[in-house]
Order: C-alpha cells, then sequence, then structure tokens
C-alpha cells in the first residue's frame, strides 16, 4: 500500500475541495440543478437508512427527498432527471425484479409507474421526455425506451448474447446515447449511438475509445456535448478521463490517491466527483485541467504471476472449449418425482428427551431440485425405555409450498445441546403449506396453514414439560404475517420498520374445540446520534377460549429458548412464548399482554482478532427488559411478571467460509412475592 501512494505521488496529486461534512458511502448516479445550485443522488451510509439526498454546493447542507426502500450495496438505485419539471425517475425493489417510479423533488410524494420492468440504467431525454434503461430478461441484454406517462416501454434493440450494455446516457441536445459496451472476455468500449437512426431500427454505433481490460464507468456528456467525462481503471486506480468525441482523444484529468468516481461537470472548468474513503464516496470539487501522466501502481497478480510463470496453468478452460453438439439432451415433459434419486445416506445420532439415539440417514432429492425427501430410523438402545419407545423414524418431503412430516417417537439432533426439546413420544402427521403473497423486499406479506395428527403423546406438541390431557389430538393453525424490514449500511439485521404476526391456533381432542388467537407487533427504529443502534418495541396479547383446567386451553412461557449448540436464529428471547428469568413452561396463563423493549447497541467490529482459519469478524450487545402480564382481568389468577437482561453475541468464521454465532446471556426474573430468579444461557449457533 505504502509503495503503490509512493507510485502514484511521484506526479502531483489532484486538489480537491470537499463538498460535504461526511462520507456517503453508496452514491447512485448524480444530476446537477444549476437553477438551484444543488445536486441529486441517492445515498447509503452507515446509521442512515437509504434515501435520495439534496446536497447544497454552497453550505454542504444535506435534505432528505425520499427513501429507497431496497437499496442495492454499491448503487443504491438507478436515477434518472428531468430538470424541466423538476422530477427524478428511480427504479424501485432493486433487489428483486426492478418497477419504475418517480418522485416530485420539491413535495416528496412518489408516485408507482410500472410495477415490474426489470430494467436499471435510467437516463432521461431532454428531447422528447422519454426514458431509456438497460433490461436484463432471460439471459438477454435490451435496451428499451419508456414513453410519457411511462405506463409502458417499447424494446429499441436487444444486443448479441454474450455482451453487456450499461452506463447508458443520453446527449443534452437528445440526439447522441452512450454507453459502455463489455464482452465475455472483460474488454471495454465506450461507444455512441444516434437515437434517429435507433429508432428507425439501425443498430450501428462508434466506438469512442477502447479501453481494452481496464473497466469503465459513468461517463457523461458534457453540458456543451463536446466530451464525454468518467472514470476508469486505467492505471490501477480509479482516474477521471474525458475523451474529445469528435477527435476520438483522451485526455487525463486526476491523479488519485484512493480514486475518483461518478464526476458531474457543475461548469466549464469544474467537476463534482465522489473520492473514495474507508466509510464510502465523499463529495468533492476538481478543476478541469488536464495532466500528462500518472504513474500506474503496482498490481499483486502480476507480481505472484512474475515470480511464478507456472499459475497460467492454473487457468480454466473456458465455457466456449465444451462442445455442446456432443452433450446428451433431452426434450420432454418434467416429472419431478420420477426424477427422485437418493442424493445422500450417512450414519447419524439424535436426541430423544434426555438420551443419545443412533441410526442412517437418507436424502433423496430431483435432479432439478423442485422437491426432496428426508427419511432417517434409529433405534435408543435402552431397556429402562419402554420398547415402543425404543425405533424412530422421520420422514420430511417438500414440493413447492407444502411441507408433510411424519414422524414416530420424533427425534432431533439439537436435543442433545440444551434445555429445549421437541423430540416427542408417539405418532405425528403434519402438512403445511406456505405462500408468499407479497415478495418485493423490503415489504413481505405471507400466510401459512399447518394441519396435525398425533397419537400416544405424553407431553403436548409445542410444551416440552406440560402433559398431554389426552392421547390422541388433531391440530389447525393458521398464521398471516406482514413485515416492513428495513436497515442501514452496516447493521447485521433490520434496524426499523414494523412486523405483525396473527395466530389462530386450535386443539380438537375428546371431542371438544380449544381455540387460540394471538396477535404479535414490532415496531423498530433507528437511534440518529449512535450509528446502528436501535430500538424495538415489541407487543403480543393472546387469548384462550377453553377451560382452565384443560392444559390444552393455556399459553405457556418461559426461558430464553437457545439451546447450547443451535440453529435457530440467535435472539430466542423475541419469540413471544419465551420469559427469560422463568423456566422452560413455568408461567401459565388463558390471556396475557406482554411488552418488551429492546436497545440492540451499535456492533463492534473487529480488524484482526483471531487466526488466519478460526476469527470473529463483529460482537453485539442487546439489552432488553419484559413486562408479561397473565389473566390481568381475572382477580383470582391474575400474575404479573418482569424481566431484564442482556446478550452479547461474537460472529465466528472458521475457514473464511463457515460463520457461525456465540451467544452469552443474562436475566433476572421478578414475580410479585417471590425472590428473583436468575438464569444464564450459552449457545453456539452452527451455519
Amino acid at each position: 500500500q505504502n509503495i503503490n501512494l509512493e507510485t502514484i505521488r511521484k506526479y502531483p496529486v489532484t486538489p480537491y475541495e470537499k463538498l460535504t461534512d461526511i462520507t456517503l458511502g453508496s452514491v447512485s448516479n448524480t444530476f446537477f440543478d444549476q437553477d438551484n445550485n444543488r445536486v441529486y443522488t441517492a445515498v447509503n451510509y452507515p446509521g442512515e437508512m437509504a434515501h435520495i439526498t439534496s446536497i447544497d454546493l454552497n453550505s454542504g447542507d444535506m435534505e432528505k427527498i425520499g427513501d429507497v426502500y431496497s437499496p442495492q450495496l454499491y448503487y443504491v438505485t438507478s436515477l434518472a432527471y428531468d430538470d424541466s419539471a423538476k422530477m427524478l425517475y428511480m427504479t424501485t425493489h432493486n433487489s428483486d425484479w426492478r418497477g419504475l417510479a418517480s418522485i416530485d423533488i420539491k413535495t416528496g410524494k412518489r408516485k408507482r409507474l410500472i410495477k415490474v420492468t426489470r430494467t436499471g440504467e435510467l437516463t432521461f431525454n431532454n428531447k422528447d421526455k422519454s426514458l431509456w434503461g438497460v433490461q436484463h430478461l432471460n439471459g438477454r441484454v435490451t435496451l428499451v425506451r419508456f414513453e410519457p406517462p411511462y405506463s409502458e416501454w417499447d424494446e429499441i434493440y436487444t444486443i448479441e448474447f454474450g455482451k453487456s450494455m450499461f452506463d447508458i446516457q443520453i446527449s443534452n441536445d437528445g440526439n447522441y446515447l452512450s454507453a459502455a459496451l463489455s464482452d465475455v472476455a472483460g474488454n471495454q468500449k465506450l461507444i455512441l449511438y444516434e437515437i434517429d437512426e435507433l429508432l428507425m431500427g439501425n443498430t450501428e454505433y462508434e466506438v469512442l475509445y477502447e479501453f481494452e481490460d481496464s473497466p469503465i464507468s459513468h461517463f457523461v456528456f458534457s453540458p456543451d456535448d463536446q466530451y464525454m467525462i468518467g472514470s476508469s481503471f486505467y492505471t490501477g486506480v480509479s482516474n477521471i478521463y474525458r475523451i474529445n468525441i469528435e477527435t476520438r482523444e483522451l485526455e487525463l484529468l486526476t491523479n488519485a490517491e484512493t480514486g475518483f468516481f461518478r464526476p458531474i461537470p457543475l461548469s466549464n472548468d469544474s467537476l463534482l466527483v465522489f473520492q473514495y474513503h474507508q466509510n464510502g464516496l465523499l463529495a468533492c470539487k476538481i478543476g478541469i485541467e488536464p495532466i500528462e501522466d500518472a504513474h500506474a501502481v503496482l498490481f499483486l497478480g502480476q507480481m505472484v504471476y512474475e515470480k511464478n510463470p507456472v499459475v497460467e496453468d492454473w487457468m480454466l478452460a473456458p465455457p466456449s472449449s465444451i462442445n455442446l453438439d456432443s452433450l446428451k439432451k433431452d426434450e420432454g415433459d418434467y416429472y419431478p418425482f420420477q426424477h427422485l434419486k437418493l442424493a445422500s445416506a450417512y450414519p447419524i445420532i439424535e436426541g430423544y428427551k434426555n438420551l443419545v439415539a443412533w441410526g442412517y440417514r437418507f436424502n433423496f432429492m430431483d435432479m432439478v431440485g423442485l422437491h426432496s425427501l428426508k427419511l432417517s430410523a434409529l433405534y435408543s438402545p435402552y431397556g429402562f425405555l419402554p420398547e415402543d419407545q425404543r425405533f424412530h423414524a422421520n420422514l420430511d418431503y417438500r414440493l413447492w409450498g407444502w411441507t408433510f412430516n411424519a414422524s414416530y417417537n420424533k427425534t432431533d439432533f439439537y436435543d442433545l445441546f440444551g434445555p429445549t426439546k421437541v423430540s416427542r413420544a408417539g405418532y405425528a402427521f403434519t402438512l403445511k403449506y406456505y405462500k408468499r403473497i407479497k415478495f418485493f423486499k423490503p415489504q413481505i406479506f405471507d400466510l401459512y396453514f399447518l394441519l396435525g395428527a398425533y397419537a400416544d403423546l405424553e407431553t403436548l406438541p409445542e410444551f416440552q414439560n406440560i402433559e398431554a390431557p389426552f392421547k390422541n389430538m388433531y391440530t389447525g393453525t393458521f398464521n398471516l404475517h406482514y413485515s416492513f424490514l428495513r436497515k442501514s449500511l452496516g447493521a447485521i439485521e433490520p434496524e426499523q420498520g414494523f412486523e405483525w404476526n396473527f395466530f389462530f391456533f386450535n386443539y380438537l381432542a375428546g371431542g371438544d374445540w380449544y381455540p387460540k388467537l394471538i396477535s404479535n407487533q414490532d415496531i423498530g427504529f433507528l437511534i440518529p446520534p449512535m450509528r446502528n443502534t436501535y430500538l424495538w418495541l415489541r407487543t403480543s396479547v393472546g387469548q384462550s377460549f377453553g377451560e382452565r383446567k384443560n392444559n390444552l386451553s393455556n399459553f405457556y412461557f418461559g426461558g430464553f429458548g437457545n439451546n447450547y449448540v443451535d440453529y435457530r436464529e440467535v435472539h430466542q428471547y423475541r419469540e413471544f412464548l419465551n420469559f427469560p428469568g422463568f423456566e422452560i413452561d413455568e408461567v401459565a396463563a388463558m390471556n396475557y399482554g406482554k411488552l418488551m423493549a429492546e436497545l440492540n447497541l451499535k456492533p463492534i467490529r473487529f480488524k484482526k482478532a483471531g487466526f488466519l482459519g478460526f476469527y470473529t469478524t463483529y460482537t453485539q450487545l442487546s439489552l432488553f427488559g419484559t413486562g408479561l402480564f397473565a389473566d390481568i382481568f381475572e382477580p383470582d389468577y391474575k400474575n404479573i411478571m418482569y424481566n431484564a437482561g442482556a446478550q452479547l453475541n461474537f460472529e465466528l468464521v472458521l475457514f473464511s467460509l463457515i460463520k457461525s454465532t456465540f451467544s452469552v446471556g443474562y436475566s433476572r426474573g421478578f414475580r410479585n412475592h417471590e425472590a428473583p430468579n436468575d438464569q444464564f444461557m450459552l449457545s453456539l449457533k452452527i451455519l
């Protein structure tokens, strides 16, 4: 690093003027509003949710225009700007299939134009008010055009397979469209189309400059349309270049130490650029003055090759070396069940109650992966167990949204490690159907229903310490879930938003029904002064309609919920039936209200903590306090409990790929007229 910096400084480093006091994280394409001397861009930086902002070039003050609900990591969103109408156009649900929306700069009012377009790289034509973009669909790249009112698009040109087009721009006079074009070999060139010719079907283009294998990005037209100005890693550092459209002459404008990106002309002699910093991009102003030269940095890969030429032989052959015509191809209808084959088989051990069961597992899958079948058979070699509980079998079959599970004396691997047990004596059959209603992140709206039949029960299926009043029973569960959860750059989980879960649960046993209703509501907020620190308020209410004396009629609370080795989400205390400070299933209630306040502090990230093959990346502390109000409207059974606790999590990485989380927790539970109860938790979440 130091050698490369010294190499860069052999030529004068480009001076710059900071325009903002803070780094902006990731930044989208940016637009200059000359009338108001402001620029508009989308930003995504730590401690703030991704949003579109307006930056005053005189003061550096930033004003939020609107949220970006599903940002891309590096580009946030794709923007286009109509200066005459002061209107921005943006891509939505960027992590999915992309849609199109407009946002008024003055009012912040957002309007959805098209739900799904599969189109990004937006640019605006001032001449005819059309929007252009690049659509990715079925492995092909297509240039598309949206005419006002932008409710549909026309396909202009699908480029040949194996090539990609990006960073399209339209000249200020509306006559030309530029684009970066890359091929499978990594070569990149800047090309120019005549828009009138494109609209008539002529797809020939001119090459402004070939950058070979040097990545280029964000070339824009100068105000007079005489130059294209953008960035390239030609020297190994992202510097700003400009190309004279008439002469094709390339000029170097900067010598950067860490890199300049996304240039925007502010005048004939100045540019807005974004300089790379550790926490993201910093808005800066530089002058436009061609320089003679800049020194290329040393590339580690090139140095390795020069010392070890043998590495060239390690390269894999290109895909073109495979003769596709000689491969066997079948055409016809695909029936998944006919293609179900054994994928793997191996010995296993699992937990049954507090014992170890030994057995074998078989995994079946079809070639496309549409469905799977898992079958395991185990044996518990203990004479003190009833004979009919020594054999165990589990079957799990999945197809699309359906899951069928059958078990006999159910076992579970994680029952070997801790207090939470899901193994059960007897027969169990469940059928579950899951349906996603809305699936564009961050909005999720889904549901499931689950039917179950049980026989020879000892304890209830949901509550490990509660005796089953009937040996045989049926259950039905319906769940409706909605969430709108967001997180800022640097977050490790959702920091803000809302989540709602509604459950209808019912037992059928002994000829009677035992219905229950549950509603969970969570709302979270970022705490702005403290980066990546957030507060969640989690509430739950429930009502049972059975008879109190019957175990089927009650809710049961208690425990952290984590096992010493686990696979579930690490914050199990958030589950509505868990209540650290009390033992599992200790607290019973016919109806209840529960409120938790949870403060999650900023994660502490480690630069170097551990060894090459095993290290920790961050730790985070969560503080929580909960009130549980059981049977609050029934004086004879009224029960009020509280707890206060903390959980500290460490993310562990093994061999750079395998992540796990080690958690330690403590909680103290309080109940009227009783001594406080302490509870500790240790857990390692694997994979």
